[in-house]
């Protein structure tokens, strides 16, 4: 399987694990490929319930950057893998801020509070 012509694909678990996983992936993409609208796309695995992100050849570099594997091109046919249909957050500066924040030491719990008031 030639590198530079394959997909790429790494599973993002179960569950909450996912979150996690898919915010350093969205951090990753803010840095590797910030002006490509949809570089990467998510699908759920029906039978093991596990989340996949899958990436086209053209984004290989950061598909190797998240660690990702070499696959073929994935059959996603709304039986055994369903599109999530997800898009990544547009890269704007406010995006990038967040995506700032979160990697330093105060947490994201309360970045959000202005926007979101606790009765």
């Amino acid at each position: 399987m030639k590198t530079r012509h394959c997909w790429h694909q790494k599973s993002l678990g179960l569950g909450s694990t996912v979150y996690m996983r898919l915010r350093r992936l969205n951090e990753l993409r803010h840095e590797h490929c910030p002006s490509v609208e949809k570089p990467y796309l998510l699908a759920i695995d029906t039978l093991s319930t596990e989340t996949w992100v899958m990436f086209p050849p053209e984004q290989a570099a950061l598909a190797r950057a998240f660690g990702a594997s070499p696959c073929a091109q994935p059959n996603i046919d709304g039986n055994r893998l369903v599109d999530l249909e997800y898009q990544p957050l547009p890269v704007t500066e406010e995006s990038c801020q967040v995506f700032r924040l979160g990697t330093d030491s105060r947490p994201l719990s309360g970045l959000f509070q202005h926007q979101f008031p606790h009765p």
